[in-house]
Order: structure tokens, then sequence, then C-alpha cells
């Protein structure tokens, strides 16, 4: 019986994903051992606290500006508190807003998580949550609209310089991410987390929204890339980057920018070829490593993200992909290119075919199986 039911569950959630329009279900906090944390809404946010207790619902609290709402984990269970008593112990605890579809993001229902154990940043998300324990920690899954987590993917992006049409490409690029991988958390019961398994994803920055952040997503609103293959692109694939080859370097030159790190001079040319595998950032000859940083800014490559076979006798050729040190596209990337004639245009749907070979933009409605997903705009 209890192998049924965790199938009928495990067959409702999947349906979950797949038909709540527009809505991702994000784990946040997913590195740390959370075991207490404090729940605020923003200002004019109404949210009611839902209690599950051997799965049945509770309606515990009306949680509002002004009020804050305390949970600590108690082994597999959830103790929830206000600020004037304990409301109870629960296997899970759901905290539901009006939800409010609309392109814009300063509006009603969002909060604000403070971590107490640990002690860590604090952030702010818009929509639902729902809290349980796992027997060690805190499990927190926001419920959210698919492009307000592209606005909370974007907010990650610190520097001052970028430009409009970069935050639109990164819009673009974050949404076919997150259509993309659906399902890479389906056995955890929620979509996407937020390290970088996935995309990082803090939320908000701050109570309202960066505006050219959200003028780049609404910009972008149903706009999706595709790969070569007319799926949806998945932008941290380095199959999707484009190839380079770098002209051979003499052997001896080779050997003389390797000099500094001791490397023996009477090695022959086999001992250097390499080959770039994802989360390795060593060139390894022999005992000695070399970060790949120091090989990229040496010899001028557009990448980490390479390998080394032998041209000939003396001398070697160095292939890689992509135009910087990450396969999901950074403002760094796009300025060289720019700088080294590799990108056909300066708006986003060039810088987006530049660096993904092959790829093209299209309209989220004409990719079967997405419909869900798509907005009306009025």
């Amino acid at each position: 019986m209890k192998i049924i039911k965790i199938i009928i569950l495990s067959i409702f959630f999947a349906a979950t994903l797949s038909t709540s329009a527009q809505d991702l279900f994000i784990n946040v906090y997913e590195n740390q051992a959370i075991k207490e944390l404090i729940i605020e809404p923003t200002e004019k946010s109404k949210y009611n606290i839902i209690g599950i207790k051997r799965r049945s619902e509770e309606k515990i609290y009306k949680l509002k500006a002004g009020r804050v709402l305390f949970l600590r984990q108690d082994g597999r269970f959830v103790t929830v508190q206000s600020l004037d008593k304990e409301l109870g112990k629960f296997d899970e605890i759901q905290i539901i807003g009006k939800d409010k579809k609309c392109l814009f993001f300063d509006r009603e229902n969002s909060f604000q998580v403070a971590p107490v154990v640990p002690d860590v940043e604090q952030r702010i998300y818009d929509n639902n949550i729902t809290i349980k324990s796992d027997g060690h920690k805190l499990v927190l899954v926001n419920k959210t609209d698919i492009d307000k987590y592209v606005v909370g993917v974007l907010s990650s992006i610190n520097d001052p310089s970028v430009t409009d049409e970069y935050l639109k490409a990164k819009s673009i690029l974050a949404r076919s991410f997150a259509l993309k991988n659906l399902n890479r958390h389906k056995h955890n019961r929620f979509n996407l987390c937020d390290n970088d398994h996935c995309l990082p994803y803090n939320g908000r920055k701050g109570k309202s929204v960066n505006s050219k952040v959200e003028k780049a997503v609404i910009e972008t609103v149903n706009m999706v890339a595709l790969d070569t293959l007319n799926q949806i692109l998945d932008p941290t694939q380095i199959v999707n980057l484009q190839k380079w080859t770098r002209p051979a370097i003499d052997l001896n030159d080779w050997k003389k920018s390797l000099a500094q790190y001791k490397i023996p001079q009477n090695l022959s040319i086999n001992y250097f070829t390499h080959n770039y595998t994802p989360g390795q950032y060593q060139y390894k000859v022999e005992k000695v490593s070399i970060p790949l940083v120091r090989i990229k800014a040496k010899h001028g490559l557009p990448s980490t993200m390479f390998n080394i076979s032998t041209q000939g006798t003396f001398s070697l050729k160095i292939n890689g992909y992509g135009y910087g040190d990450s396969p999901f596209m950074t403002y760094d990337n796009v300025v060289w290119m720019e700088e080294n004639s590799k990108i056909s245009g300066s708006d986003a749907k060039s810088m987006i075919m530049s660096y993904y070979v092959g790829s093209k933009i299209v309209p989220l409605s004409t990719v079967r199986g997405f419909d869900v997903f798509v907005k009306e705009i009025k």
C-alpha cells in the first residue's frame, strides 16, 4: 500500500509540474543547511499559512506586512511560531499568497527569508514557498512565475556596464535553460535548484526590481533559443558553443611560456597534449599543474575550454569552445567577441547566434509541448 501511495504522489507531482501554467518550483538555499529562519512579507503582501499534518491541511495563520513567522527544523517536522504564540508542528508548511499573473514585478505577494541558523544572507522572493524538513535541514521550494525566475537569475549580474541588449540575450538564455531542464530535479519534486548545478537564483536584490533587468525580461517575453536540432537550447552545454582553433604554436615557444612552472625542457611534443573536461581547471604535464587561465592569458586564447593536439613534429594545435570561461555567456565573452570581430551585431539575437553556433531565436508558441508557458501579452 505504501508503494502505491508513493507512485500516486509521484504521478500527481509530475502532473503539477507540467500543467501549472508558467510556474516553476525552485529549491532555494539548496547548499545551506538551514535549521531556523524567519519569514516576513513585504509591504502590501498577504499570505495564508497552511500547515500539513498526516496529509490533512489546516489554515493556521494569516501573514501580512508587519508580522513575522518563525520556522524551525524539529527532526522530520517543522515547528511554526508567530510573535505571540506557537502554531504547531507540521510535516510541511505552505505559504500561499494571492497569485497574480502579470509581467511587472513590483507587485504584492513577495516575502523576505532571513535564515537564523546558520546566519546567511537574507533574500526576497516572489509568489509562494513550501517548507519542510528532510531530517537534516529545512528544504525551501519557491513556486514562482518563469519570468520572475529569469529576473532572479539576471539579478545576480552585478556589472553596471552591461548593455540592455546583453540583458535581453541573457533573459532569452535563462528562459531557455529553465524550459530545457524542467525535469532536472523531478526526483526531488522540484524543477531546478539555485546553485551551480542549475543557474544562480537569489530572488530579488531588493524590495523593488532592477528596472533594466525587468525591461529586458518584458521585452523578450515568450522568446527562447533553439539549437541545431530545433530543440530548446541548453546554454550551459559545451556542445552548443562556437568552436575555435588557434594557429599552430611552435613547440619551443610553448616550452618557453611554461618555463616559469619548471617544465623540463627536454620533454617530447607528446607530453604536452591535453584534453579538457568540464570542471577541470589545471593543465597537467607530468607532476606539474598549471592553471588554464594562465595559459589562456599567455597565448591570447578566447577560452579555457580547450584541448591540445600535436601538429607535425615541432608544433601544437589548440582547439576550443566558446569565448570565455563559462559556457553560459558572460559579458566578458561578448566584449571579447566584439573586439575580435566574432559577432555579427550588438543586438541580443546576434550575440546568441554568434556565441552558440547554429542557434536561432523563436517565439515559444512555435515550440511543441510548452504551450502552458506561453503568456498572453495585453
